[in-house]
């Protein structure tokens, strides 16, 4: 029953070769969120600003910070619906039924 969260799986296995530190960063950002809230969705759209965020701040090689502001841009408006059912109150949570 999994139709989402692919794009996001492959820019975490591109940036775990090209921005390690950043990554780790980004999946406890996303871990937390997770963890906090019991949204994917929003794990997954905060992971991915915390990393474009990291390779901004550690001064990552500027190929490496635009493909991270790139992507977190991508994967921002991809979770557009998210976002709306978000503000609605209707997205689904990990681990509740029905809900």
């Amino acid at each position: 029953g999994f139709r989402g969260g692919k794009g996001v799986a492959t820019a975490a296995g591109v940036f775990a070769v090209l921005a390690p530190v950043a990554l780790g960063l980004a999946g406890a950002v996303f871990v937390i969120t997770v963890w906090l809230t019991r949204y994917v969705s929003l794990g997954s759209m905060t992971a991915a600003a915390a990393l474009a965020v990291a390779t901004m701040t550690w001064e990552h090689q500027q190929a490496v910070t635009i493909g991270a502001m790139s992507a977190a841009g991508l994967i921002l408006l991809r979770h557009k619906d998210n976002v709306a059912r978000l503000r609605t109150g209707t997205e689904r949570r990990i681990g509740l039924r029905g809900v």
